[in-house]
């Protein structure tokens, strides 16, 4: 289907794989500039610079990249947390997490994006797509009073070179967490 919400669930889902995507990108420049490092005394000096420092151009464009791509995800996530401006306010006060790189956390976090909507009915907002939400990994959002009825936390592990086990504790705003566990 092509409705208005088929796609506002689908921009989260896209503009996750393509910050993922960057930060792959950005990671593999990051692996590649230490390698130089480590094995300079292979490499002729005006080379070694001049390939370094483009490197390090590519990295610092990938990071600005992402801070356009997290900036549509903060008006994304500013619309389903505009009647709770309070919580809103409390992820602000936490430290803005500035972390760059791809692993195998990230990869899980946004294989459960693209794999689970909902959980009880709640709307999943996931965090990595925004600067503005800073703790825990995704909101769980009431649509029927534009709440955030709770906040996860997902712990990645790879079992095999196929497999991702998920980790999924919920924390409810008024109660103690939950755990759900998932493979994919």
């Amino acid at each position: 289907s092509n409705s208005i919400g088929d796609r506002f669930i689908l921009f989260q889902d896209k503009l996750a794989s393509t910050i993922f995507r960057l930060q792959t990108f950005r990671t593999t420049i990051s692996n590649k500039i230490n390698d130089y490092s480590k094995n300079n005394s292979r490499y002729n000096e005006v080379w070694l610079k001049q390939t370094v420092n483009k490197l390090k151009l590519y990295k610092v464009n990938f990071d600005l990249l992402v801070n356009i791509a997290k900036a549509l995800g903060d008006a994304y996530a500013y619309f389903l947390y505009q009647a709770d401006l309070e919580l809103l306010t409390e992820h602000l006060s936490h430290q803005r997490i500035a972390n760059y790189s791809a692993g195998i956390g990230e990869k899980g976090e946004v294989e459960f994006l693209k794999n689970v909507k909902h959980i009880e009915g709640k709307f999943i907002l996931f965090h990595g797509i925004t600067n503005i939400l800073r703790y825990g990994d995704y909101s769980f959002i009431d649509l029927n009073i534009m709440k955030v009825d709770k906040i996860g936390e997902l712990k990645t592990s790879q079992t095999d070179s196929q497999t991702l086990k998920l980790d999924l504790t919920i924390l409810k705003r008024n109660e103690r967490k939950i755990s759900c566990r998932n493979t994919f």
